[in-house]
């Protein structure tokens, strides 16, 4: 049996198929970060002993980041953490997978309650734009403050990266073009949140029958209508000319949101034929991975009916560049996404054209004015 090792930041490390237990867990430091290192440990031997880290590397780093964003002067006077370290160059926050090196980063922040957490971003906000909201707070009302969920759920949503990328590593390296790269970026990011949310279940902390993805679902809803706001309803010359430059200079692609997901969660869990749970790795990896590509077409489809981006006449020119990204036009876009998605089937998603680009989601504004980030 191939051993696994992951690492913490105190320098111990799970090993399995043999668990870490708890108690064995020594803090030498009571600044350290404890609870949510507790968490994971217990999450990740979870995994290990129903043999879902099967294609993990055979080690894994788990660092804390001290964030160099909204309130780190603040969190220092908590003495919060005296093992965390500056935040690397891709980091999203509040957690990024960094495959080249095997690292999974987490913020922080995880550690704090969410009353220290809430009090601190209230004093930062009036340097802020007042409707940006913490990410950590968000995910955790999403999950009705249970904060225990909503780690899982981020943790297991960058592990989904990781295993999508290694299980695709040696193929060929993805497409340069950015249109093909955005749609990779979002088929990666509703895979992920498929592999996450699976999970849960298969660990019994969601139930089909609570709502559990009520909250979660409206939130990227939310996301998506505050994409928008910055399109009206009735633009005139001036607003259309406007916005058809900006994304011809920025890129059309663009205009697909990364965490678009119409179909993610009314087709999770995953079950096999008869209505059970799918707790093969190797079928939850393919099952995720169609259904991943099956919302990317839905997403594309979704975006070419949106009824302010025709009004700007950017339907029209998304269109042609998803056509130009496959070499032929056709009245059937779906024969061309589903050229893109054969594609993308031969090809790696371990490439940092596309971290890149999550990376410029999270740094850029879609507004011509440039005045508030999405």
């Amino acid at each position: 049996m191939n051993e696994k090792k992951i690492k913490f930041p105190d320098g111990e490390s799970i090993v399995s198929p043999n668990k870490r237990i708890l108690s064995n867990f020594n803090v030498s430091n009571e600044k350290e970060i404890t609870k949510t290192t507790t968490k994971i440990i217990s999450y990740i031997n979870y995994l290990i002993e129903n043999s879902l880290l099967s294609n993990l590397p055979s080690e894994l780093h788990i660092v804390y980041v001290e964030d160099n964003s909204f309130f780190s002067l603040d969190k220092n006077k908590q003495n919060i953490n005296s093992i965390s370290i500056a935040p690397p160059e891709d980091y999203s926050y509040p957690a990024c997978m960094v495959p080249s090196t095997n690292t999974l980063y987490l913020s922080n922040d995880l550690e704090l309650d969410s009353n220290i957490i809430s009090n601190l971003w209230n004093k930062i906000l009036t340097k802020l734009n007042p409707s940006k909201t913490n990410a950590v707070l968000n995910y955790r009302n999403i999950f009705n403050q249970d904060n225990e969920k909503a780690l899982e759920y981020i943790v297991g949503h960058e592990l989904g990266h990781f295993f999508l990328q290694l299980k695709n590593k040696d193929k060929l390296l993805l497409s340069q073009n950015p249109m093909i790269a955005q749609c990779a970026l979002n088929t990666e990011e509703s895979f992920s949140e498929i592999f996450s949310l699976h999970i849960m279940y298969l660990k019994n902390h969601l139930n089909e029958n609570s709502n559990d993805f009520s909250k979660l679902k409206e939130y990227r809803v939310n996301s998506e209508n505050h994409r928008l706001r910055y399109f009206k309803n009735n633009p005139t010359e001036t607003d259309i000319t406007e916005y058809q430059e900006y994304f011809q200079q920025k890129g059309i692609d663009k205009l697909l949101s990364s965490y678009d997901f119409p179909l993610v969660y009314q087709n999770i869990p995953l079950r096999d034929n008869n209505g059970k749970l799918e707790t093969d790795i190797n079928t939850i990896y393919e099952k995720s991975y169609q259904l991943a590509l099956a919302n990317n077409k839905q997403a594309i489809n979704n975006l070419l009916n949106n009824e302010k981006f025709n009004q700007y006449g950017l339907t029209t020119l998304f269109q042609k560049e998803l056509e130009k990204s496959q070499n032929f036009i056709t009245k059937d876009i779906n024969q061309v996404i589903d050229s893109m998605h054969l594609q993308l089937n031969g090809m790696s998603f371990y490439s940092a054209k596309i971290l890149g680009i999550r990376s410029y989601y999270f740094k850029n504004d879609i507004s011509t004015k440039n005045k508030n980030k999405i």
